[in-house]
């Protein structure tokens, strides 16, 4: 038997499960009213019952959207891709009856596509064929009339980015398809919509999550249908409740199975080899963070970003450096020491050691002292700790971009430890305003391709903050640069990027139950926790690549840096790669804490356009440079960088 026949019948089942799936599941508003695995586990339910359910018509006739595509996934049934216009031709024609415009033949030719790939290569996985089926869909003439639709192909592509973007462990990727795609009656939504959750067909959290896509959620599902049951075939579609709706229907498509089959060019074997791919089919390369010439495979998505950030190392050419925007918490620090820890209703004597800016406010400094354009977008009340703060922001030339609190002062934080190194701090609260996220939101969005958003973690902390913070993110622009102080091992940002986010972390600050650590771990697939806090620092940082998927920072208390980069092999699978970052070595005296020094520096350095590793050289230099006074100029960090180099290299 041809090799093909499960996979041949996959999209006919695929197309029927996924509309039963939808048929009666959405709402008034249009909206899915029960999560994709609710649906099947019910199907399952009832097969498993003496009940048989009854399905309503299909109605094909009425739909034209749904006509097309299941024309479009017949022709890809039909024909192979290897003679690019004979495969054309043939979605042309199998399509003609509904006279399609260009927009619409796009949409054909990535159903067929997929569907081809799907049969004659079983060794690919689904988001290869779909990324494969892309390649082929673009590199075909336009036909149909005009058509004022958005282009379906570009469309897809940065739908596929999107979903490829995203850790999906942690987060589901339905709500940003939604609002970046949208949900309506456009191929351009439709199509890149099915191609994204088709590709995160096997996510626990996307068949667990409500689907809300609109009215089409139909032709949606049913896209998704088609092209998992030509990749997967129909016998996988089967283990999800497909048969139960082949009975119901007294669906059999042995029949036309064989029919295309004996019409279709004798099976190639898997268009890749028998032994799987060689190369990988959504090829990566370098990650934002790295010299424009760089080997390394450490970018995500799987298509290059139509606007990407400005590029870093000597081939950056004329382009401007950025600005660092800081997203963080302004207060006031008072500083007190005593010899011993005070027990239960006692008293000690403390030395006073004065006030000083607190917060975020040295990561700001420190940008700034890079040659960095530093926007400190911390809230700033009224009164005198406010006032206090805006003079040091003003000498220290960094912009005021708010927001600014009508009323109620800045937080006061009295910073309280012993000379055994024990420690206590109380802080004072200040309300966050309520047009905060839209000030935010207005400044990250009219971020430039070399502009970097320095956010301190911290701020996740405070329920207010934390979902003020989410709002504003989903106005991150795809070129945007950001880096995570996670130092305060608070929890994290849904929504950021993956490709172009570093996380800065202080490995003894990162406990095995912190919340940073728990929002990743929550949605891990393996029971047991890849991260261990007590293993060396190469470990710990390759386990954080793994668990966030992002390039990871892991700073030592000796001030040196293992620098995780998240590299994918031939199956884009991650296997991190582990650079160690020297430090200067660092006297008791300087061991202060400067994870804002630390990620403040790495960010100008970003913006000004040096390389990740160099630039984490920098911030581990400036770190080790800064006293409780004073933090250093880059002239100082430049020549701390250097000779540290030429120590190693002696």
């Amino acid at each position: 038997m041809d090799p093909r026949f499960d996979r041949v019948q996959g999209p006919t089942i695929g197309f029927a499960f996924g509309h039963v799936l939808a048929m009666d599941a959405i709402g008034e508003n249009g909206d899915e009213a029960a999560s994709l695995s609710e649906r099947i586990l019910a199907l399952l339910r009832i097969h498993n019952s003496a009940q048989k359910p009854s399905f309503p018509s299909m109605k094909l006739e009425s739909h034209r959207l749904a006509r097309l595509l299941v024309h479009a996934a017949q022709a890809g049934s039909y024909t192979s891709t290897g003679g690019r216009q004979a495969f054309a031709d043939a979605v042309w024609n199998n399509c003609s009856d509904e006279q399609p415009h260009c927009r619409e033949f796009q949409a054909a030719t990535l159903i067929a596509a997929a569907v081809s790939l799907g049969l004659d290569s079983p060794n690919l996985r689904v988001e290869d064929t779909l990324v494969r089926a892309i390649d082929v869909a673009a590199s075909l003439e336009a036909r149909g009339e005009w058509s004022p639709e958005p282009d379906v192909v570009a469309a897809t592509r940065r739908a596929m980015n999107i979903v490829s973007d995203m850790n999906v462990c942690a987060e589901s990727p339905l709500e940003r398809l939604v609002e970046q795609i949208g949900a309506g009656d456009s191929l351009s939504q439709i199509v890149p919509m099915a191609f994204a959750l088709a590709s995160r067909y096997q996510d626990r959290r996307t068949l667990t999550a409500p689907l809300r896509l609109g009215a089409h959620t139909n032709t949606i599902l049913s896209t998704i249908g088609i092209i998992i049951g030509a990749v997967r075939g129909a016998d996988f579609l089967r283990t999800y409740g497909a048969r139960v709706v082949e009975e119901s229907l007294q669906f059999d498509p042995k029949e036309s199975t064989k029919n295309i089959l004996s019409g279709r060019i004798p099976y190639p074997g898997d268009l890749l080899g028998s032994d799987g791919p060689s190369h990988p089919i959504a090829l990566s390369g370098p990650s934002s963070f790295e010299d424009t010439d760089s080997g390394q495979r450490t970018r995500q998505c799987y298509f290059e970003p139509v606007a990407p950030p400005a590029p870093l190392g000597a081939l950056r050419g004329k382009t401007k450096p950025g600005r660092v925007l800081v997203l963080g918490e302004l207060l006031m620090d008072h500083a007190l020491r005593s010899e011993k820890y005070p027990s239960f209703g006692s008293d000690v004597w403390a030395r006073d050691l004065g006030q000083s800016p607190g917060g975020t406010s040295r990561a700001l400094i420190a940008a700034q002292r890079m040659g960095a354009q530093v926007v400190s977008l911390c809230p700033l009340g009224q009164g005198p700790i406010a006032g206090a703060l805006s003079q040091t922001l003003e000498r220290e030339g960094i912009v005021d971009a708010g927001p600014h609190l009508a009323e109620g002062d800045n937080r006061y934080r009295l910073c309280a430890s012993t000379e055994d190194g024990r420690g206590l701090n109380i802080s004072t609260n200040i309300a966050l305003p309520d047009h905060a996220a839209r000030t935010w939101a207005e400044a990250i969005a009219a971020m430039g391709p070399s502009d970097v958003l320095l956010i301190d973690g911290s701020l996740v902390a405070h329920e207010r903050y934390a979902h003020a913070l989410s709002e504003a993110v989903r106005w991150l622009p795809n070129h945007a640069r950001v880096v995570f102080d996670a130092s305060s091992h608070e929890g994290f940002v849904p929504g950021l990027p993956l490709d172009n986010l570093i996380v800065s972390v202080r490995a003894s600050r990162l406990p095995q139950g912190s919340d940073f650590l728990q929002y990743f771990i929550a949605g891990h697939p393996y029971s047991s926790p890849l991260y261990d806090h007590k293993a060396r620092l190469e470990h710990q940082a390759s386990a954080l690549a793994l668990l966030t998927q992002r390039h990871v920072a892991v700073r030592a208390d000796s001030g040196e840096v293992c620098f995780a980069r998240p590299t994918l092999d031939d199956q884009r699978v991650i296997r991190p790669t582990v650079t160690r970052i020297a430090a200067p070595s660092l006297t008791e005296e300087q061991a202060l804490e400067t994870s804002g020094v630390h990620s403040g520096t790495l960010a100008a350095a970003l913006a000004l356009g040096i390389p990740a590793e160099r630039g984490i050289l920098f911030a581990n230099c400036a770190a080790a440079l800064a006293t409780p006074a004073s933090l250093s100029a880059r002239d100082a960090i430049e020549v701390a960088a250097d000779e540290l180099l030429a120590h190693d290299l002696a």
